[in-house]
C-alpha cells in the first residue's frame, strides 16, 4: 500500500496549527512538519485533483499556502518500501580508468573534471532523495 502512495509536499506563507488538522483527512498516515513549521509533507493516495482539494481543505482552515507538489513514488522509493535498501548505481566506463597510477601529469586533470562531474550531478540526487525522506 505505502508503496504505491505519492507524497504531498506543502510550504505555507505562515506557520497554523489549523494546517494539520485540515488535511488529516485527506492524507495516509502522519503529516511530518519542519520545524520553522512552514512545511509538511505526508503520504497520499494520488487521485485526479487532489492538489485542488487540499488547497481548498486548507483555505477553508485560514491557512494560506505558498506552493504544493504531489510527488509520485520513484523506482528507487518503491524498492525502499518494499526491502529496507536503496538502489545502488553502478558506474559504467571510465570507473577503472583514473586509478592512483595515474596521479602525475594529465592523468590528475582528467581525475580532476571526471571528480568534479560526477561528484556534482549524482551526489546532489542522493541528498534529495535523503530530504524527501527524513
Amino acid at each position: 500500500e505505502a508503496s504505491r502512495s505519492a507524497r504531498l509536499e506543502l510550504t505555507l506563507s505562515t506557520p497554523s496549527t489549523a494546517a494539520v488538522p485540515a488535511i488529516a483527512s485527506l492524507v495516509v498516515g502522519e503529516v511530518h512538519v519542519s520545524d520553522d513549521g512552514l512545511r509538511l509533507s505526508a503520504g497520499v493516495d494520488a487521485s485526479t485533483g487532489l492538489a485542488t482539494v487540499v488547497v481548498r481543505a486548507l483555505d477553508a482552515a485560514g491557512v494560506t499556502v505558498d506552493t504544493i507538489e504531489v510527488r509520485q513514488p520513484s523506482l528507487d522509493d518503491v524498492f525502499f518500501t518494499l526491502t529496507g535498501e536503496h538502489i545502488e548505481e553502478e558506474v559504467v566506463g571510465g570507473g577503472g580508468e583514473s586509478s592512483g597510477d595515474d596521479n602525475a601529469g594529465g592523468g590528475s586533470d582528467r581525475a580532476a573534471s571526471d571528480g568534479a562531474g560526477s561528484g556534482s550531478g549524482s551526489g546532489s540526487g542522493q541528498h534529495e532523495l535523503e530530504e524527501v525522506r527524513a
